[in-house]
């Protein structure tokens, strides 16, 4: 290939008909000589490269791995080692160290190259039509030169994939500066070949658009294997392209050039032959540029760029008048005040309750911002989302905290048009005088709400290339985009705020200002979570209410709760899209099935499945089309599967649909009175059987499927439509329907005790115990405190639960002697579990042997408790012959609880397991088999028999995990807890083991036990994790952030 000279090359640019683009690389920056500033050469790169090695012990391992001779190959493969062995934050560093070698820190200015000062120069004075120039480096200096001369630099850094946009259209005096290869600061650098040859679509396709009918002038450019050659390929085929490439070498020899570019000139041998690519040899790029600034512009021409150059260093930057100016001009601003800004910021009040909670989605967002500068936040009505922002910029730790948040609702938006339509709405000014004037900042932060229907591929398109265009062009920016579910279609990190976890709600109500520990007790703090449903925006109306009446007068009130959109407006506004669909369903609500679906989904707070809704309306039930449209306008959710450990506790088949809390709150303020009531009765009679209120009590077994299902937790809808009919009822003064109604909550109790239920019988209990309390029909509530009393037992409220059953014997007329007899019984088993009370253990003891007959079981268990309380040698006799009477008798439960108590006292092993085996035979009671089964595990921990733990007491110990977990027993829980560690860290089962983490930790953030958390934490700590699915990826964060904090907080 014939190659041409220097002087040919003066000529064929000056005389370019078409624009100019000129490409540049490293040479352009390098110092002029030594003793000057510049940025590092390849050269001194990979010297730098090879001292952090050195430093970093890995030199050896670097000289082993990297086989390469010639600087360049040994500079790609070398940031390719620092990325592998360190890190891309180590790369960057090298970088920018590489880049401030430019920079004279004593004069406070970058050192302009001689050649690029002339370019520069060049350019200011139009002399060459030049419109872009682009460029593989990743410093300033290009864009420090133009400024020097006047010329605004339109900088777009392209690390990733992206694309190009015109911004300078209405800019004078600008340029495009575009950096192929990222930039030294605000974004990560390209240098390895696998990070060179990426495929970068978008980009591509930028390039070749940019380089259609131009003049391109390559200088000071190796030639690397990268996009820029990939792109000139695709031009040398394109016969329409109508490019013109010249191609300055370094190189003074022709024949050298040759060989050394012989795959550049096969990649380009298709456009060379049509006249279109002329490569010249033997050019220095300063020698050159100074040669080109001498020809286009003489010594003798007077020259406004020469007078900007000569400003005294006291004077203002011309660069910096011009951008005041412009601020001056669009925000009709005086002399004196170009200080202010033409956008107004976001305002984000206090939100003190906020400061703890949700400390796993800031430390996701701090990390996931930090790497994509783009996080998504997806947040349902009433999550506070501005009190999520407002706790991340209070946070000095966080990237966001530094910054000023502008905000801008792009509700509605479906192109670029929309949204720069929106910028004048929202500042007064187009989303490109935003951009120029942002790039000059680093503090700058945008948020952009409600971002919607991102399903629709030419919204998508149109909104990606914006968020690209702003990360590329505004070096220093943050973006937040914050909207519905179809976020996901993006590709950038996205955290959704749900509802808080009992321990967060603690924390809220412990930070709020309005907060009182009294809230935190047993009476108050489960009715707080279930009229909140863990919504920020519940609690704190919730919390205010509590300033002026009890949590008993919210329990009865509840119906009457109210929403007004105006009251959220300024905290957590309701969703435009999630209004307008709302209100849409209450306008056609006589002629559509959505509305009447709507009502029973917000009085049914726990959901319910489309096979039991759809029983509700024989005659018109609901469609699965009724289903789709309400949830995909966003009014209805189907509720999160949770599988604590096991799934063999799982009842429910289908999806469980759930109405937005608020949404349901405002649904029900539309319904009429005698309708909401006449819905509760219907459902109520199909859960229960229409003759319920006669006293005739059937339980339908799969409208209470949830609450034979281990993995969940509360007392479910037959407890919310029990309340709302007995509030009903009170309110009317409808003595009948008061007396059947609480009949049906004392079966419903029964229920809950026969399944095991007793966190959720406790909290059943306790709510119907406030709302009787208006009735004017006396009840006695003698079979209430004595329901109420079991459950309390069994969650270790002992004295609690002696208190309920005093009172429940308070009216022995209710019982029937055998069960006077069983409420004495459970006193002697309070007691005989609270220190301090054996005496009283005792007593009540005995006083239920006079009240049963000798072979029932109720003696037989006061005889176990005596046994328990018995002294020295005779303990272990009179245990032994309570357990021989239990046999006898099958009284199954008591024989397992004999078992556990002779096998507590006594060391022999082989004799214990024999027992243990003996006590689960015939055993039915899922209780006393948890105890018994964690009793015999627990002996082989003791022992260091971990391997003798068998597949079967595993599958059970899961399953009573999840029970213990979901009922907050937290004494057999924590038993649990240990057997199963230790199986799952012999098996090296660590996402078993991140799962029980976080929910045990839940527990014991709840009960204040640090010890615990930080005991595990640290075992957990070591632990290598498998990222196989998101739901266990989220647990890993989690359980990383519990470490963190338990770290800071020792430190």
């Amino acid at each position: 290939m014939q190659l041409a000279s220097d002087k040919a090359l003066l000529s064929a640019i000056t005389r370019s008909k078409k624009p100019i683009t000129i490409l540049v690389g490293s040479p352009i920056s390098a110092a002029d000589g030594p003793g000057s500033n510049g940025v590092s050469t390849v050269s001194e790169i990979v010297q730098m490269i090879e001292d952090v090695l050195k430093k970093e012990q890995l030199f050896e391992q670097y000289e082993e791995t990297i086989k390469a001779t010639n600087t360049t190959e040994r500079y790609q493969e070398g940031f390719d080692f620092i990325k592998d062995y360190l890190s891309q934050d180590e790369v960057n560093d090298i970088i920018k160290n590489a880049v401030l070698n430019a920079f004279n820190p004593d004069l406070n200015l970058w050192n302009i190259p001689r050649g690029l000062d002339a370019l520069c120069e060049i350019i200011s004075s139009e002399s060459l039509n030049v419109t872009s120039i682009i460029t593989t480096n990743f410093d300033p200096l290009i864009e420090e030169g133009l400024k020097k001369y006047n010329i605004i630099p339109l900088k777009t850094i392209l690390h990733s994939d992206g694309s190009l946009s015109n911004f300078n259209g209405d800019i004078p005096r600008s340029i495009p500066v575009i950096h192929l290869h990222g930039f030294w600061e605000g974004a990560d650098t390209l240098h390895t070949p696998k990070q060179l040859t990426t495929k970068r679509p978008q980009l591509k396709s930028s390039l070749l658009q940019l380089l259609r009918d131009t003049t391109l002038v390559v200088i000071a450019y190796g030639g690397w294997d990268d996009i820029f050659i990939e792109s000139l390929q695709e031009i040398a085929f394109d016969n329409s392209a109508n490019t013109d490439v010249i191609w300055a070498f370094f190189e003074s020899n022709e024949d050298i050039v040759s060989k050394k570019y012989d795959k550049l000139f096969l990649r380009v041998r298709n456009i060379h032959l049509r006249g279109r690519f002329r490569p010249y040899y033997g050019i220095e790029c300063n020698d050159f540029f100074a040669s080109l600034k001498m020809h286009l512009i003489p010594m003798n021409t007077p020259s406004d760029v020469k007078e900007i150059s000569n400003i005294e260093s006291n004077e203002k930057n011309i660069f910096d008048a011009v951008t005041t100016e412009i601020k001056k001009s669009m925000e009709n601003i005086r002399d004196g005040e170009s200080g202010a800004s033409p956008f107004e910021p976001m305002s984000l009040k206090r939100y003190p309750a906020h400061k703890n909670i949700r400390l796993v989605e800031q430390s996701q967002f701090s990390d996931d911002i930090k790497v994509s500068r783009v996080v998504s936040l997806v947040a349902d009505w009433g999550m506070e989302r501005n009190g999520f922002l407002y706790t991340l910029k209070e946070n000095p730790a966080n990237p966001l905290n530094l910054k000023t948040i502008y905000n801008i609702n792009v509700q509605g938006c479906t192109s670029l048009d929309d949204i720069d339509s929106k910028f004048k709405e929202r500042f007064g000014h187009g989303l490109h005088t935003f951009v120029v004037l942002a790039a000059e900042r680093n503090d700058i932060a945008i948020l952009f709400e409600e971002v919607t229907s991102l399903e629709n591929i030419t919204w998508f398109n149109d909104y990606d290339k914006l968020l690209k265009v702003l990360l590329d062009f505004i070096p220093n920016i943050l973006i937040i985009n914050s909207g519905d579910s179809s976020l996901v279609n993006l590709e950038y990190p996205i955290i959704s705020l749900k509802p808080l976890s009992e321990p967060d709600i603690k924390s809220f109500i412990m930070e709020h200002p309005d907060g009182d520990k009294d809230y935190l007790t047993q009476s108050y703090f489960d009715s707080i979570v279930r009229l909140s449903a863990g919504l920020p925006t519940r609690l704190n109306n919730i919390i205010l209410q509590l300033k002026i009446s009890g949590i008993e007068t919210l329990i009865e009130d509840e119906y009457n709760q109210r929403i007004d959109f105006d009251e959220f407006k300024d905290d957590d506004p309701i969703p435009l899209r999630l209004k307008e669909s709302l209100l849409n369903y209450i306008s056609k609500k006589d002629s559509t099935r959505h509305y009447a679906l709507l009502k029973v989904l917000s009085i049914l707070q726990y959901g319910d499945t489309y096979s039991r809704l759809k029983r509700f309306n024989p005659k018109s039930p609901f469609t699965t089309s009724d289903f789709l449209d309400i949830s995909n306008s966003g009014l209805i959710t189907t509720s999160e599967k949770i599988i604590v450990l096991s799934e063999r506790g799982t009842k429910e088949k289908e999806p469980v649909h759930v109405i937005n809390p608020l949404v349901g709150i405002y649904i029900r303020q539309d319904v009429e009175r005698d309708e909401y009531f006449s819905i509760v009765r219907k459902y109520l009679d199909l859960t229960f059987g229409d003759m319920w209120i006669t006293g005739d009590i059937k339980f339908n077994q799969s409208s209470l499927r949830y609450l034979q299902d281990v993995n969940k937790s509360g007392p479910g809808n037959a407890h919310i439509l029990i309340c709302a009919y007995l509030r009903f009822a009170v309110e009317n003064d409808m003595r009948r329907e008061i007396k059947a109604t609480f009949n049906l909550a004392l079966a419903f109790f029964k229920f809950l005790e026969d399944n095991k239920r007793y966190k959720d019988l406790i909290f059943s209990a306790t709510e119907i115990k406030a709302l009787i309390k208006e009735s004017s029909e006396t009840i006695a509530l003698g079979r209430l405190h004595f329901s109420l009393s079991k459950g309390l037992r069994m969650l270790g409220y002992r004295i609690e639960a002696v208190d309920e059953m005093l009172l429940a014997l308070e009216q022995p007329s209710l019982f029937q002697k055998h069960e006077i007899a069983t409420a004495n019984l459970q006193i002697a088993l309070s007691y005989s579990n609270a220190s301090g009370h054996e005496i009283d253990a005792i007593e009540y003891a005995n006083e239920t042997k006079k009240l049963s007959k000798p072979d029932s079981p109720t003696y037989t268990h006061a005889e176990l408790i005596l046994a328990e309380k018995s002294s020295g040698e005779t303990k272990l006799l009179q245990l032994k012959k309570v357990l021989r009477k239990a046999e006898k008798y099958n009284f199954s439960v008591i024989k397992s609880q004999a078992i556990l108590e002779i096998a507590r006292h006594q060391d022999d092993y082989e004799e214990n397991e024999k027992l243990y085996r003996s006590a689960l035979l015939k055993l039915d009671d899922t209780y006393s088999m948890y105890s018994v089964i964690i009793a015999r595990n627990l002996s082989f921990l003791d022992r260091s028999m971990v391997e003798s733990i068998t597949d079967s007491d595993i599958n059970i110990l899961c399953v009573a995990y999840s029970y213990f977990y979901t009922q907050r027993i937290d004494v057999q829980l924590k038993k649990t807890h240990r057997i199963l560690w230790a199986v799952f860290v012999d098996r090296k089962d660590n996402d078993s083991l991140v799962k029980m983490f976080r929910y045990s930790s839940f527990i014991w953030r709840l009960n204040n036990d640090h010890e615990s958390e930080e005991r595990y934490a640290s075992l957990l700590n070591i632990i290598e994790f498998n990222r196989t699915d998101s739901y266990l990826n989220d647990l890993i964060k989690y359980a990383r952030v519990r470490i963190k904090i338990l770290k800071n907080a020792l430190s």
